[in-house]
């Protein structure tokens, strides 16, 4: 059967579907069912429901996690809606959907990191992952192209993440961790990787007064790349 068929016979069997039923094929393993699914589904009911949703973002294909990813994300912004997405699964995919490979999957969760209420719960683990991510780098030859550039942008969203999900009381909890981070951040010769450093520098600034901070904006003004200097011009 071609792609094609399988897509028109996908279609004929979610017309007239119920909303049950459509939540049903994210239990299977039919991608284009999940993935008409996820593009029509409008609003949930149930933490069960957001779980079946979330589920969707790892383990599949990149077509299917980048389809989940809009639709958590246009929900999240529903306030009758995001009080669903919570609990181990949401967080656990959350964690995992930060640093896929791709972008669009990324972008979106990272969008709404504000928005989700178990915050408190996520940020170590981003933090804990950026860590692991940089031992990893540390330990891979620059020559294995495709493992060292994976991990650094793993590590590049999971920044990104950092400064976005940050506030003034969860700064005040990993300050530390956070300004250790940024340290080990800024030595690296990957532009994009002191990009996101200089980012989260910048988001520190605006939470509260630093002098490690601002010694590392500083540092940020004299950087030899242009999108590093212009994060906090």
């Amino acid at each position: 059967m071609d792609e094609f068929q399988r897509i028109d016979e996908a279609i004929e069997r979610f017309n007239g579907a119920t909303k049950e039923e459509l939540l049903s094929y994210l239990d299977g393993d039919d991608e284009v069912l999940m993935q008409i699914t996820l593009l029509n589904l409008d609003s949930i009911n149930s933490q069960n429901e957001a779980e079946k949703i979330i589920k969707t973002i790892t383990e599949h294909s990149s077509e299917t996690r980048e389809y989940c990813a809009f639709l958590v994300n246009r929900l999240m912004k529903n306030e009758s809606q995001r009080e669903f997405f919570a609990g181990d699964i949401v967080l656990d995919r959350f964690a995992k959907a930060i640093s896929d490979v791709n972008p669009k999957v990324c972008r979106k969760i990272i969008e709404i990191l504000p928005l989700y209420k178990d915050i408190e719960l996520l940020l170590p683990i981003l933090i804990k992952n950026s860590y692991g991510f940089i031992e990893g780098l540390q330990e891979k030859n620059k020559n294995k192209n495709y493992q060292y550039n994976t991990l650094s942008f793993r590590l590049y969203w999971n920044i990104f993440g950092i400064a976005c999900a940050l506030n003034t009381d969860l700064y005040g909890k990993y300050e530390a961790e956070i300004i250790d981070l940024l340290k080990k951040l800024f030595e690296f010769k990957e532009y994009t990787l002191r990009e996101k450093a200089a980012l989260l520098a910048q988001k520190v600034n605006t939470l509260t007064k630093n002098k490690d901070i601002e010694k590392l904006l500083s540092q940020c003004h004299r950087d030899e790349n242009f999108f590093v200097k212009e994060i906090i011009s």
